[in-house]
């Protein structure tokens, strides 16, 4: 979903146990529970959900259907981001409310293998809300947007920055540092190097990382500029817009927190005359002007749509 547009008082020792339990010293990184999850932990957070009234019937320890709900409910009411996963800020709150899960056992913490840094990265509701405020739009408006361009997170599950290769923005930015692209391409980076646009090389994920390290050993500074970048998926050439002096500093910015990469996004749609759309809430011009003019292919104003409702429906105002 690259944007296709021009050249993105002091801590007690319950506070610091509280921390303890999250943080695994031998690897540094943060257990979720969510959908699937099976363990004690799990057990010990539909029990406290079940104390909140939240959750009927007895704890099973298994994060089911029932407990994803009632978790969103708990995280409306405690307006927090509704997404049904208990991380690290939902723990917190749900912590000086009482919840006391057993940290005897890191074994039990949950659920088996999804992780992220220690170092809690994701956006908050709050922090949707806050910049909602400065840019005079709706907090669901602003929600829309980050679920649809990265469907709520501008972080992979192994802690990478969510990206996108543009292989045809790659040979425009060859072009543009004076080298010739007809000349450096061949069979072996077809999939990285062509002159129009095409999905049909596109690998998602993580894979997009193994086609920009590829392109960086032609040209690293082209091929960052090449790459839309985070949650909101700015393209590299757009750093300038986005308050960056270059496609550099922003990667290093956005590798730090979302709230990066939603400063960066306010200040690209303020200076790319895109946020009269996003206030008025025209989805077709603001996704024309977003995503570029084949946005339909991709229906993207009809899924900002559809995730402006889905974000009113979790608590955000309209």
């Amino acid at each position: 979903m690259a944007i296709q547009t021009l050249h993105s008082n002091v801590e007690t020792k319950k506070t610091l146990k509280h921390l303890e339990q999250f943080f695994l010293p031998s690897r540094g990184f943060i257990m979720l529970l969510k959908l699937n999850s099976t363990g004690s932990d799990v057990k010990d957070w539909q029990n406290f959900l079940i104390a909140q009234k939240l959750l009927s019937g007895k704890a099973s320890g298994t994060f089911d259907k029932a407990t994803l709900d009632a978790t969103k409910k708990f995280q409306t009411a405690q307006k927090l981001t509704s997404d049904g996963i208990v991380g690290n800020e939902t723990r917190s709150v749900a912590q000086s409310l009482g919840f006391d899960p057993d940290d005897g056992d890191e074994s039990t913490l949950g659920i088996s293998t999804d992780i992220v840094a220690a170092a809690d990265k994701r956006l908050t509701k709050q922090d949707i809300e806050k910049q909602a405020k400065v840019l005079k739009i709706a907090p669901a408006a602003l929600k829309a947007v980050t679920d649809v361009e990265a469907r709520g997170s501008g972080f992979l599950s192994n802690g990478q920055q969510k990206i996108l290769f543009e292989g045809h923005i790659f040979w425009n930015e060859l072009q543009a540092v004076g080298k010739d692209p007809q000349k450096i391409s061949n069979a072996s980076n077809a999939d990285i190097l062509y002159p129009k646009w095409t999905k049909q090389f596109y690998k998602g994920g993580a894979g997009e990382y193994d086609r920009l390290e590829r392109a960086r050993k032609i040209d690293s500074k082209a091929a960052n500029r090449s790459t839309s970048w985070g949650m909101f998926q700015i393209m590299g050439f757009n750093c300038l817009a986005a308050g960056y002096a270059s496609a550099e500093a922003m990667i290093t910015a956005f590798d730090t927190h979302e709230r990066e990469h939603l400063k960066a996004f306010g200040l690209f749609v303020s200076n790319r005359n895109m946020l009269t759309f996003l206030q008025q809430k025209n989805w077709a011009e603001f996704a024309k002007r977003y995503n570029g003019p084949k946005y339909k292919l991709n229906n993207y104003d009809q899924k900002l749509a559809l995730a402006y409702a889905d974000a009113i429906r979790n608590g955000y105002a309209g």
